[in-house]
């Protein structure tokens, strides 16, 4: 009579082994969800702020615009000043008229009031200075010539302009271009 060979395995010990992968699985399978969940919680921060950042750099550039429309040709010629009334300041000679760009809150700086519409929704408004920078050659090579041409110098202008958001974490842009008046 031959036996039967017994089960190198009981019922209860298989059971378990599928208990322990299973769980196992759960645990690899939480992990990998939560990871994909904190990527997707960053991608959308960054976002956010390109958007925000974008929104401030569109109102500094407004600001930058609105100051090169107050010198347009065909307009008076406005008064600049040392102590920069309304916007308007003189060419900067010393240490102190060189730190205006450092100082966001000085007095120098005036409010640009160009309506914006409602995605600048905060108390902050884009704000711009105009410094007279005098008579430069344009082209630099012109004052060389002989005789120099009559339109070789031109009066430029300095202009900066800057977003503060002023809540918390808000994107802040300085801009600065160098204008002409024809």
């Amino acid at each position: 009579m031959s036996q039967i060979p017994a089960p190198l395995s009981s019922p209860s010990q298989a059971r378990g082994a599928a208990l322990a992968v299973s769980l196992i699985l759960l645990v690899i399978i939480t992990i990998v969800g939560l990871a994909s969940i904190r990527g997707t919680s960053m991608q959308e921060h960054m976002s956010a702020n390109m958007y925000d950042r974008e929104l401030a750099f569109q109102a500094a550039e407004t600001a930058l615009r609105s100051a090169e429309a107050l010198l347009a040709p065909g307009l008076a010629e406005p008064t600049f000043t040392d102590t920069c009334i309304n916007g308007f300041c003189t060419e900067p000679n010393n240490a102190a008229t060189w730190e205006r760009i450092m100082n966001p809150t000085g007095a120098w700086w005036r409010i640009d009031n160009t309506v914006l519409g409602n995605l600048v929704t905060d108390a902050s408004r884009p704000q711009f200075f105009i410094e007279d920078m005098g008579e430069w050659a344009d082209p630099p090579e012109c004052q060389q010539a002989s005789p120099v041409p009559p339109d070789c110098f031109a009066h430029r202008y300095r202009i900066s302009a800057q977003y503060n958001g002023n809540a918390a974490g808000r994107s802040s842009v300085l801009l600065q271009s160098n204008y002409r008046r024809q």
